[in-house]
């Protein structure tokens, strides 16, 4: 992985912390190779095109907590930040804030729940 994707992971992680958007993450998939075959007629080696994608993940919850993820192909800035903000939609900011005080709130007072 080279720098620019991980200053570009780092940024939108940034951009969804600013949000408090909970645990915020985002993996960078890369996939490239060459595809070999054969049968008894022919032998066929084919180079694979390079696949990219960017998954990235909250953790959100309406009463029992969850992981959300949002996946895409697309490795620019708008693109990444656009994916991120299917969160803020989906789950509005006020309700991931709310959750994550629930969440400091069990730690402070040494409460845990597991799901």
């Amino acid at each position: 992985m080279n720098n620019s994707i991980k200053e570009l992971l780092s940024a939108t992680v940034d951009e969804m912390l600013k949000f408090k958007m909970g645990y915020p993450s985002a993996a960078f998939s890369s996939m490239r190779g060459v595809r070999i075959s054969r049968d008894n007629t022919e032998e066929r080696i084919s180079i694979i095109p390079p696949q990219e994608g960017v998954v990235l993940r909250i953790l959100s919850s309406r009463q029992h907590p969850y992981f959300e993820e949002v996946a895409t192909s697309e490795l620019d800035r708008d693109a990444l930040l656009k994916k991120a903000s299917y969160f803020r939609e989906r789950f509005g900011i006020s309700e991931l804030r709310e959750n994550n005080k629930k969440r400091r709130d069990q730690v402070n007072t040494g409460f845990h729940r597991f799901w």
